[in-house]
């Protein structure tokens, strides 16, 4: 699942409304892995207590999500390329 955000600090509420709909579809969330974002691990942590769940943090160069980020703005201009839309899209 991919949830656009313009800035870092709305992850934690796209955390929420992810884990919400997660846990109605699937049950109980016992851990989670995510990237190692130094300015939040503390507030990752909490939310993890908060909830009983588990925080794992990976310890990558480069974060999955940044990555992943790349791969969809490449397909996104790629779709709106071959679309002819025009260029503030």
């Amino acid at each position: 699942m991919v949830y656009p955000m313009i800035e870092i600090f709305e992850v934690l509420v796209m955390l929420v409304k992810w884990k919400n709909m997660m846990e109605k579809q699937t049950g109980k969330i016992k851990v989670l892995k995510i990237d190692n974002i130094r300015e939040y691990n503390d507030r990752f942590l909490q939310f993890g207590q908060n909830n009983e769940i588990g925080i794992h943090f990976k310890m990558t160069k480069h974060g999955v999500a940044t990555e992943m980020n790349r791969s969809l703005l490449k397909k996104v201009r790629c779709l709106l390329s071959n679309g002819q839309l025009d260029k503030s899209f």
